[in-house]
């Protein structure tokens, strides 16, 4: 029998082929002998079809793709995975010789992992954080969320134990497959509480951080110079740079696997020119709402406007409803509709139209626009006008503050650049903001809390719109605890936030 081939795991729900294309592409042209085993579920037809086309491509090893089983829904996505991947292992562990664990939608490969620890007897290898400026790197600055679910499985004790101790991160982590194999079964005994968003990651540190299970050959790897880097929401992305086709680690090296490059514009256009190509046309074998809408960032990537609008148009809001708005015309007309020409009383009718859709794709559309930042032509200024009202219903419930920082730079630079951005659009982002910052007063403890509220602050303002009354009480509170006054200096937002989605479009990149 010839040498055993390794391992790469993973789950895709509900992911797009453009979101998860960098991991499998990445994957195919780095990495050799290796298989990778995805468990999918809620993916399109044409995601589906992708996936099996970009398996073709691999070197010596095979894609296979497995159903997410129904009966592993007793959680969050991100817990239960790992039972389907502890099944997996119990029964295929022994068919290869290394296994890496990693995160489908924001992680790619930069060279072949699995040559690094190739001489590596029962090993299982482990990265933290990088360090930020602030938070630092340790498992007690990294919300209370975490802490509370550790106090809740493992006590006070515990937590005390952890609390200076680098947090590390289960979203990319590789071993021996014998080693996987226990530490995978291992871990979810101690998931308890499996609704629960970080439970895994508090007892994946108390796990490793306790000796449970005893592993043989511990390695331990820093993100600031290591073979996996892992760029959490907050870290100091200023000092990361690029260099030829590599994203370079702070201390300059290049990392074998990139984790979170989607937290950073500037990251995510890089990774796309190497991975993604500038000819794509729509397959209308795949005419399904979901398949459609994962077709128009591809299209909008080759500056296919026109194109992407019509079938937006065409499919998504239904020709009934987009027919709807033409009272004065001949609707057998529809079909030959130059949506170059429309009127401004067409146009108003088309952005009262409710849009339902994923709003990761309709983000990242919009970014992808400004970067390219082509003339503003009828068709454009619809398509960018149809993206603020997708995201309005795609955030309609709760708008996460990493996606607002994303939004909020994009209305920044679609402004500066003259672009349309709907006012209807400001308010609401405005609205979910001022939510966000309730529940931050209420519920986050220092140190977290503090670069939380000024990074919100900073969204709010740069919305230069009115503020309420609701806002000048929740400021109130918020400065009460930060005992800070506003308005913050340049070298202070600079501090607290090196992210600035703005000044990477601005700049051309990371500085």
């Amino acid at each position: 029998m010839g040498a055993k081939k390794n391992l790469v795991l993973g789950l895709i729900k509900n992911y797009s082929w453009y979101i998860c294309e960098p991991f499998v592409r990445s994957f195919a042209k780095n990495i050799s002998n290796a298989d990778m085993v995805l468990f999918v579920d809620e993916l399109s037809p044409f995601t589906l079809k992708k996936l099996e086309e970009a398996g073709k491509e691999f070197n010596g090893g095979e894609m296979k793709i497995l159903p997410f089983r129904s009966d592993l829904y007793v959680g969050h996505p991100a817990n239960t995975r790992w039972l389907a991947f502890r099944d997996f292992l119990n029964e295929h562990a022994e068919e290869y010789s290394q296994v890496l664990c990693a995160d489908t939608r924001d992680a790619v490969f930069q060279s072949d992992i699995f040559k690094i620890f190739a001489d590596e007897k029962d090993y299982f290898a482990v990265s933290n954080y990088v360090e930020n400026f602030w938070i630092g790197k340790s498992f007690l600055n990294l919300g209370m969320p975490m802490i509370e679910v550790a106090n809740d499985l493992f006590g006070e004790e515990t937590v005390k134990f952890l609390k200076d101790k680098p947090a590390l991160c289960p979203s990319v982590f590789s071993g021996s497959a014998e080693e996987m194999k226990n530490f995978m079964a291992t871990l979810c005994k101690y998931v308890k509480n499996w609704d629960l968003f970080t439970a895994d990651e508090a007892a994946f540190d108390y796990l490793i951080y306790s000796d449970i299970p005893k592993i043989k050959n511990k390695i331990m790897i820093d993100s600031q110079n290591g073979s996996i880097m892992h760029l959490n929401i907050l870290n100091n992305i200023c000092s990361l740079q690029t260099k030829d086709e590599f994203i370079l680690n702070p201390d300059g090296g290049v990392p074998a696997v990139v984790h979170c490059y989607d937290r950073n514009v500037f990251l995510m256009n890089f990774v796309d020119k190497l991975y993604r190509s500038t000819e794509f046309n729509f397959d209308e074998n795949f005419v399904d709402n979901k398949s459609v809408m994962e077709q128009l960032p591809h299209l909008v990537f080759a500056e296919k406007f026109d194109d992407a609008l019509k079938i937006f148009v065409n499919n998504l809001f239904g020709k009934a409803n987009f027919s709807g708005m033409f009272n004065a015309r001949d609707k057998s007309k529809l079909e030959n509709i130059n949506l170059n020409e429309l009127t401004e009383e067409d146009k108003k009718a088309l952005k009262k139209i409710e849009i339902k859709g994923d709003g990761d794709t309709f983000i990242r559309m919009w970014e992808i626009i400004l970067e390219k930042n082509p003339p503003v032509t009828n068709a454009l200024e619809l398509l960018e006008t149809a993206i603020q009202r997708a995201l309005i219903d795609a955030f309609d419930k709760i708008l996460p503050l990493f996606k607002a920082e994303k939004i909020c730079g994009c209305i920044k630079v679609a402004e500066k650049k003259g672009h349309p951005v709907s006012l209807s659009f400001k308010k609401h982002i405005l609205e979910k903001l001022l939510e966000r910052t309730k529940f931050f007063v209420e519920n986050v403890e220092p140190p977290r809390f503090f670069l939380v509220m000024f990074s919100v602050m900073d969204l709010i303002s740069g919305l230069n719109l009115p503020l309420g009354e609701d806002w000048r009480l929740v400021k109130n509170k918020a400065l009460s605890r930060c005992n800070f006054t506003l308005p913050l200096t340049e070298k202070q937002k600079t501090f607290y936030c090196p992210h600035r989605l703005d000044a990477d479009f601005e700049n051309g990149g990371l500085k």
